[in-house]
């Protein structure tokens, strides 16, 4: 029987991290399969970044339109508690409008730096 392991552990994971401003918005992953489908869709390699994740190196969100929350436009890493980077389609650097949106939701406070919690080893 296939696992797929659960990115997301507690309800108030979604909560420490979802955002919006009401433009643009950060999405928590369902899951790893989300995450590597996003690499495929988006053509980066964030889809490697498996072990980064189970080793609880790295924390991958995922920023949309809020008129098109389903589809894929730029990812970001959280790593050591800061954003380490953001990448959209062929890991195209931040437009103006992106890095302003980053900005704001670095300054939400908590938002991204959080306690680690122990999210990747949960299983469905």
């Amino acid at each position: 029987m296939k696992q797929t392991v659960c990115y997301v552990s507690s309800v108030n994971w979604k909560e420490k991290y979802q955002w919006t401003d009401g433009k643009h918005m950060v999405v928590v992953p369902n899951d790893l399969f989300s995450i590597k489908e996003e690499g495929q869709i988006l053509r980066h390699c964030v889809g490697t970044y498996v072990s980064k994740i189970l080793n609880e190196e790295s924390i991958i969100l995922f920023v949309r339109r809020t008129d098109e929350p389903e589809k894929s436009f730029y990812t970001m890493e959280i790593k050591g508690n800061q954003i380490n980077q953001c990448h959209g389609y062929r890991n195209k650097e931040m437009t103006d409008e992106v890095k302003r949106f980053v900005e704001k939701y670095k300054n939400t406070g908590e938002k991204i730096v959080p306690e680690v919690e122990k999210y990747s080893k949960m299983y469905l």
